[in-house]
Order: C-alpha cells, then sequence, then structure tokens
C-alpha cells in the first residue's frame, strides 16, 4: 500500500494545478501516508474537518464549514477527468493497481469519510479502450451547470496602494471615500483632456516640426491610450454594468482572480466592494474564474475553467449566482 501512495503522491508532485480539488487530494494523500502502515483501513479514513486542516484551510474550525467546501471541490470529479493520466503513471511504475478518491457515508449520525481506493489497472490496450466508454448519467448532466461561491468584502486582500480607499473591502459612493474616489477618478480625466488638448494645439505651430515634437505627438496618444484602458473605461464599465474584473491596481498581487462590484446594502445605499466570485468545474473539477468573453460582446462576463479556458465556458448571472455550459461563443479573453 504505501508503495501505491507513494506513487500517486509523486504523481501529484508533477501536476501541479490551483484547482482547490488538487489541494484537496494532496492533503489525503499526505494523511494517508501517515497511516499507511497502520493494520486498521479505519485509521486511512478521514472525514470533511481532518481534510480541512491537513490542507491548511480556515473552515477547518467549523465541520459544517469544512464539509462545504471539500464536498464541492468535487474531487470525484478531479480524479475522473485526470484518469488515464494516473494510470498510466501507475502502469509506468511497474504497478498492476492504481488509487482513486472515494467516499463512504455511514448514514445516520455517522460522518461521511474520505479515503483512497485501491482498484486494478485496466488493460490500456485499444480494443479495451473502445470497450470501456466513460460513464454518463448523473454526472454528465450536472456537468452542465456551475454554482457560483461569493467570497465577501474582506475576504480578498487589496494591494497596498488602494486599502485607504477600499477600506475592509467596501464604501459607500456617498462617503469620504466615495468622494475620495471620484477625485482619483478625475485625474486621468484631466490627463486625457490635457493630451487632446496638447494635440489640437501643435495645429497652431507656425514653425518648423522638432523632432521633440514628433516625439510629443507619439508619447501623448499612447500614454493617454494607457490612461484611458487601465484607469477610465473600466469604471465607465463598473458604473454600467455594475461588476467588473478587479486588476493590479485593486486587488493584491496574491490575489488569484477578484472583482469590483457597484451592489446596493439593505438601506439602498450604493456601495462599491471588493469581492470574488468562482465555482468548481463540473468537467474537470479545475477554479472557474471569471473573464471577459470574446466575440460580438466583449464586456459580458463568462466562467473560464483555469484548466481549459478555452472548452469549458459557463455563462455568469451575479443576481442567481449560477451558470450554464457554454458550447460555442464566447470565448474566454485572457
Amino acid at each position: 500500500m504505501r508503495a501505491l501512495v507513494d506513487c500517486l503522491n509523486d504523481w501529484l508532485a508533477g501536476h501541479r494545478e490551483d484547482a482547490g480539488a488538487y489541494s484537496l487530494l494532496i492533503a489525503l494523500t499526505q494523511e494517508t501516508l501517515k497511516r499507511v502502515d497502520s493494520p486498521s483501513a479505519a485509521q486511512r479514513e478521514f472525514d470533511a474537518q481532518d481534510l480541512a486542516s491537513a490542507a491548511g484551510r480556515p473552515e477547518a474550525d467549523d465541520f459544517d464549514a469544512s464539509k462545504r467546501w471539500v464536498v464541492g471541490r468535487g474531487l470525484e470529479t478531479y480524479a475522473s477527468a485526470r484518469r488515464q493520466s494516473i494510470e498510466d503513471h501507475f502502469r509506468a511504475a511497474g504497478h498492476a493497481t492504481c488509487l482513486r478518491p472515494a467516499r463512504r457515508s455511514p448514514g445516520g449520525k455517522h460522518r461521511a469519510v474520505w479515503y483512497l481506493e485501491q482498484y486494478p489497472l485496466p488493460d490500456d490496450s485499444a480494443e479495451a479502450i473502445a470497450a470501456d466508454p466513460p460513464p454518463a448519467g448523473r454526472g454528465a448532466i450536472h456537468a452542465t451547470t456551475v454554482q457560483y461561491e461569493f467570497t465577501p468584502p474582506g475576504q480578498v486582500k487589496a494591494v497596498w496602494f488602494s486599502r485607504p480607499l477600499i477600506g475592509a473591502g467596501s464604501f459607500l459612493t456617498k462617503s469620504w471615500r466615495g468622494l475620495l474616489w471620484g477625485a482619483a477618478l478625475l485625474v486621468p480625466v484631466a490627463y486625457l483632456v490635457l493630451s487632446a488638448l496638447l494635440t489640437l494645439d501643435f495645429t497652431q505651430l507656425r514653425r518648423p516640426v522638432q523632432t521633440a515634437d514628433l516625439a510629443t505627438l507619439i508619447v501623448a496618444p499612447v500614454l493617454a491610450w494607457i490612461v484611458w484602458r487601465i484607469l477610465v473605461r473600466p469604471m465607465i464599465w463598473l458604473a454600467d454594468d455594475r461588476i467588473i474584473p478587479a486588476t493590479e491596481l485593486w486587488a493584491a498581487w496574491s490575489e488569484a482572480n477578484a472583482q469590483l462590484e457597484l451592489t446596493k446594502d439593505e438601506h439602498d445605499r450604493r456601495r462599491l466592494q471588493l469581492v470574488r466570485y468562482t465555482a468548481v468545474c463540473p468537467v474537470c473539477a479545475g477554479t472557474v474564474e471569471l473573464r471577459y468573453s470574446q466575440g460580438p460582446n466583449t464586456r459580458r462576463l463568462v466562467g473560464c475553467c483555469a484548466e481549459a479556458p478555452h472548452d469549458h465556458v459557463f455563462s455568469f448571472d451575479r443576481i442567481s449566482r449560477a451558470g450554464r455550459r457554454v458550447y460555442a461563443e464566447p470565448r474566454c479573453n485572457g
């Protein structure tokens, strides 16, 4: 058994991913290694809180939160989508059996447990692969929909120079922070106006054009386009669309994916907040992130799997926090 767990651990070391199911499988493998020599198989079974603690998750303090995190990672889907790669690795290592994550629900008041299940490696011949098609049914149906998880303000870390403005992750637009945000937006707008006036001023020249003039005519529009693209246009789209991807000007560089959202609180006051919407890909258990789509509507946010961003694409509804599989356009941008 130890040789099999070591083999799975080697495969994980060579196939690092950002998917939550990946960290969950690592936690299950590492915990199994600690007890692999135990004569009792029950010692190699772990409940949701054990796995959340092994993965270093903050949900480990609460069993219900740990259960939601573990169940929502799609561990079986992750292993199923990478089944061929795992089996090839075990076969190349000379093993006749393989390991896969499995779940057992005792029922009643007993907690469900996860463990590594041993099974014989199938024949890798072409005839055997053709005779063993991927399972359909309930999994295929659920592979068409996702449910987005919402990370509230304060749990998404802001970049250091925007923290005085964003505060604890959100602020009222009609507040001193809102006024500061509006004043900060006026600076790039004023630069765009000055760039346009400077360009028009060159039409009034009554002297030979110098190299410095040409350099200014080139640099000023380029800088103006950068300011428009990075600072001004996103804020206009935020006012129109109510949600945009948060750039490095807002979210900390260690944050993988975040959004700026304009919403209303319980007192019907407009609030700007730094949040995150993510989901677990039902096809491969990768992390679904929000990105702008390609095609006719480039301002449409869609959910793109981090492992297959152009193939596993889902719609995004900010209100219901749900999405459906998109098989044609749009595709993910970036």
